[in-house]
């Protein structure tokens, strides 16, 4: 999403909003991924990605310049992710009651959803997991069904930033480093 800033969302606005659906339910319906039929289609998501060479833009190859429709279409989408976000955590906050709201996986490092969430008022807190790869989100399925079991604790996360103490045996090398840098 680096090139978002760059784009106008206007530009290709109506292809998103016609290729996420926002359901009642709080879940999201992309119908050009049924398109893949085959496994290596599904693996590949072949079909789909020949979907939006034909209605989107054609893919930019590798050595190819990055033009204004690339950055456009990073605006739009862009802007398709954080009504995405909006629309599945506002569903999931209205079916819980609850006002805190820890997210994982890889969207979740989207920092501009993430301001966009915060901003909206839907939560009076939002935690990002600091490792929030993919796998993360089974560690927020686990979390969510403890709590509704009420075996759920929280303890705050330690503040891996910070690193081991500086002891002296070992500051002529950061001393060392710091001179390099």
């Amino acid at each position: 999403m680096g090139l978002a800033p760059y784009g106008d969302p206007c530009r290709y606005r109506s292809f998103f909003e016609s290729a996420v659906e926002l359901r009642p339910d709080g879940t999201i319906r992309i119908p050009c991924l049924r398109l893949n039929q085959t496994r290596e289609e599904r693996e590949n998501y072949l079909a789909t990605r020949n979907f939006f060479d034909a209605n989107l833009i054609q893919r930019r190859g590798q050595h190819e310049e990055v033009t204004q429709a690339h950055q456009d279409v990073a605006a739009a989408l862009q802007e398709c992710l954080e009504r995405v976000v909006l629309h599945v955590c506002s569903s999931f906050g209205k079916q819980t009651g609850l006002r805190k709201l820890a997210l994982a996986g890889g969207v979740s490092l989207n920092c501009t959803a993430n301001g966009k969430l915060m901003r909206s008022g839907l939560f009076d807190e939002v935690y990002v997991q600091p490792v929030a790869g993919d796998d993360g989100v089974a560690l927020g399925a686990a979390l969510y069904r403890a709590s509704l079991n009420g075996h759920f604790q929280t303890d705050e996360c330690p503040r891996l930033c910070w690193g081991l103490p500086i002891r002296r045996s070992n500051s002529r090398g950061i001393r060392k480093i710091q001179r390099q840098n």
